[in-house]
């Protein structure tokens, strides 16, 4: 199991931590797996991207990756919660 830190706009991760979104849309270099752990980094997209200092913590419950689903071969889908 891994930790992945990742900047989120701000208006994503409000969606993610008010339950309205439960997945990230992620490119595929980091080996992620079912089970690791994504520290989302609030950033403010009109800040120069700078950390709001929210952070919120999910677990990667499933991963759909394959271009024979629409998936971009080097992105990948992650279930979170």
């Amino acid at each position: 199991m891994k930790t992945h830190e990742l900047k989120t706009w701000k208006p994503f991760f409000e969606a993610v931590i008010s339950g309205e979104k439960t997945f990230e849309i992620r490119k595929d270099d980091r080996g992620f797996e079912v089970g690791d752990i994504l520290h989302l980094i609030e950033v403010d997209p009109d800040n120069n991207l700078q950390p709001t200092g929210r952070i919120a913590r999910f677990t990667i419950t499933y991963i759909l990756r394959g271009e024979q689903w629409g998936v971009m071969s080097e992105y990948a889908i992650l279930a979170i919660k």
